[in-house]
């Protein structure tokens, strides 16, 4: 790694939570439980907590606030928008079935599946 670039963490999606590489690509240390997803000038890589840190330019203490940091702005706009999308769903079945619980709207609406297609053919997905 350049030690001119400033590497700083980024926050990480659900999915890549779940599928974070095990190879450092820093230093190619291969089997590591936790890698983290460190970003400069554009590039993008996972790298071991160690050789993160280092490429940050911080102690493991601190790198470690950082990457809590970016891992919660990642999280609070994951929700954000999972937010959205179910009050347009919401929004959706009190059109379409007012005056009604969620659960009787979607049975009014013909189940689930019918009703997340009509939602999607009104351009609402």
């Amino acid at each position: 790694m350049n030690n001119a670039t400033k590497w700083r963490p980024l926050g990480t999606s659900a999915q890549e939570r779940m599928n974070n590489p095990t190879t450092c690509g820093c230093c190619g240390r291969e089997g590591l439980k936790k890698t983290v997803k460190m970003g400069a000038d554009g590039a993008v890589v996972w790298m071991g907590t160690g050789c993160a840190a280092k490429a940050a330019g911080v102690g493991i203490s601190e790198f470690k606030v950082q990457l809590a940091a970016a891992d919660d702005a990642v999280l609070v706009a994951e929700r954000a928008a999972w937010k959205a999308g179910d009050d347009a769903w919401q929004g959706f079945l009190d059109l379409s079935a007012p005056g009604l619980d969620r659960f009787d709207q979607i049975q009014k609406l013909g189940g689930m599946k019918a009703a997340r297609a009509a939602f999607q053919a009104a351009g609402r997905a």
